[in-house]
């Protein structure tokens, strides 16, 4: 950050004014499923802890990218993976 430009806090409160008249409710991932057997959970973590990427798992287990790493991150979430699936801007 440099010493002109806001905080990330004052920059959140910002934007959040900015859109404040926006009242309605956003359901996210509503249009997949995200209900899996615990066999299913055991195979995508397997395939991923394998180096599968997630759009293979998908295609085999014919299901969408985004319901695997649903699956993903519900593991991930429970430390069921060691293996990460998503990565983050390294700071310098």
């Amino acid at each position: 950050m440099t010493k002109n430009q806001p905080s990330i806090s004052q920059r959140a409160r910002e934007k959040l004014n900015k859109h404040k008249h926006k009242k309605g409710l956003v359901h996210c991932l509503e249009d997949y499923n995200r209900i899996y057997s615990e066999g299913l959970i055991c195979v995508v973590t397997e395939l991923h802890e394998e180096g599968v990427e997630v759009e293979e798992i998908a295609k085999e287990l014919n299901r969408s990218p985004m319901e695997i790493i649903i699956a993903l991150l519900h593991q991930s979430d429970n430390q069921k993976i060691t293996k990460p699936f998503a990565t983050r801007k390294r700071t310098v």
